[in-house]
């Protein structure tokens, strides 16, 4: 089994990170990723939040980012 890294730009769009992480879970790959990954994606999923008129929780962004990359 290959290991490839899962920048920002592949883990945004949730149809591709979707499609990306099931082929993971099937076992075709295994998935990698940084701290610093993690902070760019909560960093965009807060100012996504911000542009729909919404206040952005820190904790709130990490958990939904957790859940993105199936995280507990």
């Amino acid at each position: 089994m290959f290991a490839a890294l899962l920048d920002t730009s592949v883990l945004w769009p949730s149809l591709q990170r979707d499609f990306l992480l099931s082929l993971a879970i099937e076992g075709m790959y295994r998935p990698l990723w940084s701290s610093a990954i993690l902070a760019e994606l909560e960093y965009a999923e807060s100012h996504k939040l911000m542009d729909r008129g919404e206040q952005p929780d820190d904790s709130r962004v990490r958990r939904r980012a957790g859940r993105k990359l199936g995280a507990t």
